[in-house]
């Protein structure tokens, strides 16, 4: 795509920065931008020279906004010169959400009760549409992940199959929206996750109790009926948090909902 002529430019309306935050105003302009439509995945962004001039900014501060847009993977920077060079909108990464959300989790001390509460809503309604929409392929990746689990013997590589069968139950209900919010629920509550298992006496019972968990899980959902699967989620969830090492559960009064 060749960069914006100037009545490209004139429609994207941006306009000089008056902010002692500089590059935050020039984040702002390009995001609501995007949010508009003015600007969509793969339109170029003009000439770094050329937005000096729009923003009426320095260079170090337009390479600021440009560079916190690039990690938070709104843009893809094509190096060099010539025609094909620049800051292009990127496709969203389902990936660069989790790790957003993760990190906000941290930094606003979210608790783990709290973000298992949400994920056993999100399971009820994704475990529920799985019932009505998984195909038989999608039994299958299912069943081929159990499979994986059972084999991983190692906490950590235990958590990633583990964590890629929910994601999974996510996108069989056919909901885009699903797979985002359960892999980044997921991604916050993975080294607590971590952790309990560590301290559990007895992992290797664990490790095959929750494979039988998830057998039963894949069963219920092959049989379609969603009303079972509700309960065999909501066993699942609640009965790992129970078992849980009082050292990684929340000191909450309520403990209503569960991981695993």
């Amino acid at each position: 795509m060749n960069r914006p002529t100037s009545a490209d430019l004139q429609t994207l309306a941006f306009r000089p920065v008056q902010s002692p935050r500089t590059f935050e105003a020039i984040v702002s302009q390009i995001k609501d931008a995007i949010i508009d439509g003015r600007l969509t995945v793969g339109s170029r962004l003009p000439s770094e020279r050329e937005m000096i001039v729009i923003f009426g900014v320095s260079r170090s501060s337009l390479r600021e906004a440009l560079r916190v847009l690039e990690a938070l993977g709104v843009l893809t920077a094509r190096r060099g010169t010539g025609p094909e060079a620049g800051y292009i909108i990127a496709p969203a990464q389902g990936d660069q959400f989790a790790s957003l959300w993760q990190l906000q989790t941290i930094l606003l001390n979210i608790s783990l009760l709290d973000l298992l509460e949400v994920r056993e809503t999100v399971e009820a309604m994704t475990i529920a549409l799985a019932c009505e929409r998984a195909t038989a392929s999608d039994c299958e990746q299912l069943r081929s992940l159990i499979g994986k689990m059972e084999t991983a013997l190692e906490p950590e590589t235990f958590l990633e199959f583990d964590t890629g069968f929910h994601v999974a139950i996510a996108r069989c209900s056919g909901n885009a929206v699903a797979p985002l919010v359960m892999e980044a629920l997921r991604g916050a509550i993975a080294h607590k996750m971590i952790e309990a298992f560590r301290m559990l006496d007895d992992w290797s019972g664990e490790h095959a109790y929750l494979v039988q968990e998830h057998q039963q899980i894949l069963a219920t959902i092959e049989s379609g009926d969603a009303s079972k699967a509700a309960e065999v989620i909501h066993s699942h969830l609640h009965g790992f948090y129970s078992r849980l090492p009082a050292a990684v559960q929340d000191p909450k009064p309520d403990s209503s909902s569960a991981g695993g």
